[in-house]
């Protein structure tokens, strides 16, 4: 019951709130990019191989 009012809750903020969602998912997936390339870093990347290949890892963020 609680996971189908869970989603309920979402498809609700999706349908009145989609700028401000769309916007907390962009920044989430930033956040989780600039990770990666802080992992790359510390592994011995540069920090131009390291974005590269994070973006990589990430796939499309279109």
């Amino acid at each position: 019951m609680i996971r189908w009012l869970e989603k309920i809750r979402i498809r609700s903020q999706m349908l009145f709130h989609r700028r401000r969602e769309i916007q907390r998912l962009d920044a989430e997936l930033a956040f989780h990019l600039e990770q990666q390339i802080a992992e790359n870093i510390a592994a011995g990347m540069n920090s131009e191989e390291a974005g590269y290949a994070a973006r990589r890892a990430f796939g499309s963020l279109e």
